[in-house]
């Protein structure tokens, strides 16, 4: 191949490689200083739309157990309806959002709001380091590669790394959201579990394999469950933080 040929193929990657960021900026709406992507009817973005709080009951947790204290992490944050929540109680939030388009709304929101007190990660979590692909429809429903059968209708490649390898400070809250892959996500987090021993809100969906890596998780770790709401449950550790 001639050195043209070369560089046509090179040009050819580079806008395949950041075609989603030009995709990006055409496809996201606001209300109310808070960014979403535009053609969505999720159940997240109805609620904004109609000034109701979403999943209010998971609301009331943070608002019973976070102080200006604490360090807090959102896991799966999608358009950032619980991060916002998080920021006005805790001194620190730390999200993960590795969807393009809808992490891409999270920061826009952040700015626009001037909100300085969350540090955003366009990332994925899970129990290795690497790379791999999110199925997405940008509405809140999505799953990275391998776990979910479902038709999507965008891939992206992202960025996987494990929680413990990121944070290092005492966690007194961890939101986890992540549609299928939360028992990857907390394998990823044993040292922060242990040291830490921080308040959990998980969503995992009711099968009888998810109930029983519940039972197992909490046996291992000495914590409680209850159930709150849909498919999220409160885990609190039995053992005494020092």
């Amino acid at each position: 191949m001639d050195l043209i040929g070369k560089f046509r193929i090179k040009i050819l990657n580079i806008i395949k490689d950041n075609f989603y960021d030009i995709y990006i900026m055409d496809s996201i709406s606001e209300y109310k200083d808070v960014f979403y992507p535009t053609l969505n009817n999720s159940a997240v973005v109805r609620a904004l739309l109609n000034d109701r709080v979403w999943e209010k009951k998971i609301v009331n947790i943070f608002e019973d157990h976070i102080t200006k204290d604490d360090v807090v992490i959102d896991i799966g944050t999608y358009i950032g309806t619980h991060t916002l929540k998080m920021s006005e109680l805790a001194k620190k939030v730390i999200s993960f959002e590795p969807q393009p388009t809808v992490s891409e709304c999270v920061k826009k929101t952040l700015i626009k709001k001037n909100i300085k007190n969350v540090i955003h990660y366009d990332i994925a979590l899970s129990n290795f380091k690497g790379f791999t692909n999110i199925h997405s429809n940008n509405d809140g429903d999505s799953s990275l590669e391998g776990f979910r059968d479902h038709k999507f209708t965008k891939k992206y490649k992202c960025k996987v790394d494990i929680l413990d390898n990121l944070i290092f400070e005492p966690v007194k809250l961890i939101k986890i959201d992540v549609e299928c892959s939360e028992w990857e996500v907390l394998c990823g987090a044993c040292r922060i579990i242990e040291e830490s021993k921080p308040i959990i809100i998980l969503e995992t969906f009711k099968t009888k394999k998810n109930m029983t890596e519940l039972e197992r998780f909490c046996e291992c770790f000495d914590y409680d469950y209850k159930y709150i709401s849909c498919d999220n449950y409160l885990l609190i550790s039995n053992v005494e933080n020092d």
